[in-house]
């Protein structure tokens, strides 16, 4: 599954930023760019995005007005906040209208992508018939209790790797996932093994003509 999205900034220097950054990651395609309030909302209900990375400060509006305009048709997107406004009731007003997501210029590129893990989490769960565990819904609401990693072990890279072994249409084996995570084959094998003991990942044998066999792994 690719996830659409859609981009309201008026920077252009951010959008294209921020654009090429989700370029980078599989399953993300940005559809639409558009920097002005008062064509945002057609464009949203044209394009019907999965995703809206919306700034606040725009040329002709505000941002946060858009996101009401959104919940009020009840348009089923979901909406990520990236904006240089910090004060409290910006913030406050954003995550009681549902953004599901508040990032805050200037951010790292890793801050983006746990966003978009958060977003694809609440995807899968769409339309679907759930019994959670307090552990997978604690996920999906964003909350991270303290959970003693072993040494070696980032909460932040571990959960890019699981974005990764989530969106890959076949199993990956830690070379794959070393190039399309910019680290060393070795981190990537760690986590990947580290995944095996939490039980989340399953590794398979995939022989070749000659040489050993290539570990590959894929996400239960």
């Amino acid at each position: 599954m690719t996830y659409q999205v859609m981009l309201v900034e008026d920077d252009a220097n951010v959008a294209q930023i921020n654009s090429g950054l989700i370029a980078e990651l599989p399953g993300y395609e940005v559809v639409a760019i558009h920097e002005r309030y008062a064509r945002a909302l057609d464009l949203i209900r044209i394009v019907k995005p999965d995703l809206l990375l919306l700034d606040v400060y725009l040329m002709d509006g505000d941002g946060l007005q858009l996101l009401h305009d959104l919940r009020a048709e009840q348009l089923p997107v979901e909406v990520i906040m990236i904006t240089a406004a910090n004060d409290t009731r910006t913030v406050q007003q954003a995550l009681h209208a549902g953004a599901l997501d508040f990032l805050i210029k200037p951010f790292s590129p890793q801050r983006l992508r746990a966003a978009l893990n958060r977003f694809s989490e609440r995807m899968t769960t769409r339309g679907q018939e759930h019994n959670f565990s307090q552990r997978k819904l604690d996920a999906l609401l964003g909350f991270a209790p303290g959970e003693h990693l072993p040494k070696g072990i980032d909460q932040e890279t571990l959960g890019e790797v699981l974005a990764s072994l989530r969106l890959a249409t076949h199993p990956m084996s830690a070379e794959d996932l070393s190039q399309q995570l910019g680290m060393s084959r070795v981190t990537a094998w760690r986590y990947l093994e580290f995944l095996i003991t939490r039980n989340q990942v399953s590794p398979h044998s995939v022989y070749g003509a000659v040489g050993r066999p290539t570990k590959k792994y894929q996400l239960k």
